[in-house]
């Protein structure tokens, strides 16, 4: 009715005027909304928008993860937070380490035993906790401090098939160019907007040439905020 109005009584530059601020509030609303993005901000905590954990990386690369299968996969994080709550609900093992105390506590009232957890200060205790533990894993995330020392040992670590999760990979290029090169890993980048930030970033992934890991479903998955075909 308002749109009809709009036409008989308005000037055409006008109405296309409205139609292009309908779409943009309707982008907003989308980003605020079905992604869950205003909540994360209020509330300073990364979920989504029915309050379950998210990881902080940008929601492309959220909702690419999300369309992967890791049952039966072990998980290493570099940092801890939503997103290792986040990795326990999708894999079968998560181990991480953290440097925070405060985040230390908080994160392991909540994890479950399937894997470890580790308070480590230092920083060559931090960065090497992945080889202390003698194991191989499906993903290695970098998502904390001393990034690029990580990024020069994690491929050690990493399943023939596996890959490594670089967040912020946009502020840190020379991690990113130790994943490519140093490890021959292939990388993807995903761009956008996610939880809390009201700017977008880079979050990418490091994918061994042998990567195959299966998916949940149907591929592509219908995207948040999408409509049919």
């Amino acid at each position: 009715m308002i749109g009809w109005l709009a036409k008989k009584i308005l000037p055409q530059t006008a109405v296309d005027t409205l139609k292009c601020i309908r779409k943009q509030v309707k982008n907003c609303r989308t980003l605020a909304f079905e992604y869950g993005q205003y909540r994360t901000i209020r509330r300073w905590s990364c979920l989504d928008r029915s309050g379950a954990p998210l990881p902080w990386y940008t929601y492309p690369a959220i909702e690419y993860l999300s369309s992967l299968d890791f049952t039966g996969k072990r998980v290493f994080e570099y940092g801890c937070g939503n997103s290792t709550l986040w990795w326990e609900s999708m894999a079968a093992e998560v181990y991480a380490v953290e440097d925070s105390p405060e985040w230390y506590r908080k994160i392991s009232a909540l994890k479950s035993a399937r894997g470890a957890f580790y308070l480590e200060t230092e920083q060559a205790h931090y960065v090497g906790k992945i080889r202390e533990t003698g194991q191989r894993f499906d993903v290695v995330v970098i998502d904390g401090k001393h990034r690029l020392d990580c990024s020069l040992i994690a491929g050690d670590q990493l399943a023939e098939n596996g890959m490594i999760v670089l967040d912020n990979a946009d502020w840190n290029l020379e991690a990113a160019r130790n994943l490519r090169e140093r490890f021959d890993l292939v990388q993807v980048d995903f761009h956008g907007f996610g939880p809390i930030n009201d700017y977008t970033w880079t979050t990418s992934l490091f994918l061994s040439r042998r990567f195959d890991f299966g998916s949940r479903g149907q591929r592509p998955a219908r995207s948040i905020g999408g409509i049919n075909g």
